[in-house]
């Protein structure tokens, strides 16, 4: 009897991740103004403004080697059709998972956000000025000092 639970529990658990990957949807994002140079483009993806900016749902990273003009389209796969979600980019040229800055406390490297949302000075805009639903297409430029 016990086995029986065991496989209906399984069961329902697998269709109802199943159901979850049929509906998910492809996005995609087109990075421009990505300037030549070494290093990775970091695309980190946010699921709600508690995350934002600091603790993404999913980081992917672009090789900038693989890239031979300054705009990239990359597909972000399984994001769920009723979510908002947000991005960040940051190339990161010295590939330290980390945004540099100067003395000043202006970036060393170059940023962007979804919806092209603009910081506050020298600080990262909101979630909800970056959120966006899956179904749309996405479009960030990169900026620079």
């Amino acid at each position: 009897m016990i086995f029986m639970y065991l496989f209906i529990i399984f069961f329902q658990l697998f269709t109802l991740q199943l159901i979850d990957s049929q509906n998910a949807e492809v996005v995609e994002l087109t990075i421009t103004n990505i300037q030549a140079g070494t290093g990775n483009i970091l695309v980190s993806v946010y699921e709600n403004a508690n995350q934002f900016p600091y603790d993404p749902f999913v980081t992917y990273s672009i090789d900038k080697s693989t890239i031979s003009k300054s705009t990239v389209v990359y597909k972000i796969n399984d994001l769920q059709p009723a979510k908002k979600y947000a991005i960040t980019l940051l190339d990161d040229e010295n590939k330290n998972e980390d945004m540099d800055y100067n003395l000043v406390g202006i970036p060393k490297e170059g940023y962007g956000f979804s919806n092209n949302a603009k910081p506050r000075f020298l600080t990262a805009p909101t979630f909800e000025d970056c959120s966006f639903s899956p179904q749309e297409s996405i479009s960030i430029k990169m900026k620079y000092w």
